[in-house]
């Protein structure tokens, strides 16, 4: 038992060594004071000449095209109303994308309405279509925004860039979850048209 105690207050003993040590090493920045800087002489140095230059020539003029300046953007703004009588899905179309043209899609709001105290939830998407294939689908933020006039109305409103090629089109998609009662919704699509 005696030898267990010293080996323990050994051990003790040699801890708080190692701790004490530890703890009150020196710390770095109290040393002597840094030397002054020095001058430093570079000897040796090398020196280049050239002795003759080459001759660049421009034969004829430089066309300069602006491709994205306000004379190539054309604003585009679409509305497009959806709605039904019943039905979980209703859906509309913005118009086909010129040829020659882009549509770049930055802000989307939408506006939609279930029969209000029904507990309805709505979801609201953007798609890419290519003819009758939706090629992108790119869904929006809904938030119910409260009921007035016996409806419930959720509401989004986000910025986005939205590349649309010449030829495809966009349409608008507005879910439900309970197929009770009349729904419906506004989708305000704007942007700009570019040369592609």
């Amino acid at each position: 038992m005696h030898a267990w105690r010293s080996r323990l207050a050994a051990s003790l003993g040699l801890f708080f060594l190692v701790a004490s040590l530890t703890t009150w090493s020196p710390t770095p920045g109290f040393g002597a004071p840094p030397e002054n800087p020095k001058d430093v002489n570079v000897v040796n140095t090398p020196s280049v000449t050239v002795t003759s230059l080459p001759a660049v020539q421009v034969a004829g003029t430089v066309p300069i095209v602006d491709v994205d300046g306000p004379s190539q953007v054309t604003p585009y703004h679409q509305k497009v109303t959806v709605g039904f009588e019943e039905g979980l899905v209703a859906t509309g179309e913005l118009p086909e994308v010129p040829a020659g043209k882009r549509l770049v899609v930055e802000h989307v709001s939408v506006l939609g309405q279930v029969p209000g105290g029904s507990g309805q939830e709505m979801i609201a998407a953007l798609q890419i279509m290519a003819g009758a294939l939706a090629i992108q689908q790119h869904p929006l933020i809904l938030n119910r925004q409260g009921t007035t006039f016996g409806s419930d109305h959720h509401n989004a409103s986000q910025s986005m860039r939205l590349l649309v090629d010449a030829g495809d089109s966009v349409r608008v998609v507005l879910n439900r979850t309970v197929a009770v009662g009349s729904f419906g919704g506004v989708f305000a699509v704007s942007g700009y048209l570019v040369n592609q």
